[in-house]
């Protein structure tokens, strides 16, 4: 099982890439700016099969909250195998 950090989890390809990842048991941290669609993603990929999910709202343009939100991903997973940066 591999823990996966998904930065610009909204957009149509970490969604579908996370769906993957959900399918083989993984466990995902949502990062984006739109708490509603991370949800969203959220409860798809949780039926999916994902290990665990975390999700943390980000803008990736105001940089003084890139840290807290890291720390905290890294937090919940433990250690990160993945990394996929998807925003813009």
């Amino acid at each position: 099982m591999k823990k996966v950090l998904i930065v610009g989890a909204g957009s149509a390809i970490a969604e579908h890439y996370a769906r993957l990842e959900a399918a083989a048991g993984s466990s995902l941290v949502l990062v984006g700016r739109s708490a509603v669609r991370l949800q969203a993603i959220s409860d798809d990929v949780r039926v999916r099969g994902a290990g665990g999910v975390a999700m943390f709202t980000l803008d990736v343009n105001d940089i003084e909250h890139h840290e807290a939100v890291l720390d905290a991903a890294w937090a919940w997973l433990g250690d990160v195998d993945v990394v996929l940066l998807a925003h813009g």
